[in-house]
Parts: structure tokens; sequence; C-alpha cells
């Protein structure tokens, strides 16, 4: 599933790498900025519209059932349980509900004081890339909570989670 700029949505059977096929894809109204992925569900971020929800369950026939439009300018999008954390430009995180993917609804907010530019969950935690002030570190639920921040020299484009466990033998 590839977020195309002004493309739009595009899916990509890519089960053999050195031959990629275009199964689809679907044009939207602005520029598709990001996308996650989620059971027969694709979550885009589209650049001025907000949250598009793709039902992709026949990918060479795409076709969008929910819309949510943010106030500003939807970069990424991260799926977690019943929500889509959208990071919303100069509007900070959005928190919306897409338990009915048919009418998503915003149930939480947090203004991050710059950009937002990408979001990622994990856990009890919700991180939010922010290209003034940094990583904002928040605690997940649907109205987020503020922790903390982690500041860097030149603010943050994007952020990506990785763990790692070790294991043990008794």
């Amino acid at each position: 599933y590839v977020a195309d700029g002004p493309e739009g949505l595009r899916i990509v059977d890519i089960s053999d790498p050195d031959a990629p096929v275009e199964l689809g894809g679907l044009a939207l109204v602005d520029a598709a900025w990001g996308v996650d992925v989620n059971g027969s569900y694709a979550y885009v971020a589209a650049y001025g519209r907000g949250l598009r929800i793709i039902d992709v369950s026949d990918p060479a026939n795409p076709v969008e059932i929910g819309v949510y439009d943010t106030i500003d300018s939807a970069r990424k999008v991260h799926i977690a349980g019943p929500y889509a954390y959208v990071a919303d430009y100069e509007d900070g995180l959005r928190v919306i509900d897409i338990s009915d993917p048919y009418n998503p609804a915003e149930v939480g907010y947090f203004d991050t004081g710059g950009r937002a530019l990408d979001a990622a969950v994990s856990g009890p935690h919700i991180y939010i890339a922010d290209d003034r002030n940094g990583v904002a570190i928040l605690g997940n639920e649907a109205i987020p909570v503020f922790l903390a921040w982690f500041r860097a020299e030149r603010g943050e484009e994007g952020v990506w989670l990785r763990w790692e466990v070790a294991w043990q033998d008794d």
C-alpha cells in the first residue's frame, strides 16, 4: 500500500520483490501523504482533506467508505485498536474513532505547538514527531495525556518504533 502523493493510494503486490505488480489504486481529491492498513481497510492521510478510509478487500477495486476532514493537512496516520492517530500538521494530533469505518468521529486532540508530521503508537504511549519541538510522548488514551518531550537540535520529521527483546534461558 503506497501513499503516492497526487496519484492517491496505490496497491502493489510485492510477493516477488524482483517484479512488483500494481493491483489497483484509488485517486483522491488531495495528495496522499501517509497510509496504514488494518484488516481490509487502508487509512490514508490526505493532504488538505484529512483521514480517508478505503475498503481494500478487493485490491483491484478499492472503494472509499469513510472520511473525516481534519482542520489542517493530514500528514501521517497510525492505527491502534479502534483509533486512527492522525498527524495533522499545524493542528497537532487528532484521535479519530474508526470503530465504525463508515462514520469516523474525532474523540481526542493534542496540540504539539508546532507542525505534527508523524505519529506512532506502542502499548501505553503515543509518539508525535513535530518538526519544531521534537517528539511529544503521550499517554495512549482517547484523550491523550502529555507525559514528556524529547527535543532534538532541529525538530523531528518522523518517528518509527523498534523494540528489541533479549531472550534468557531459565
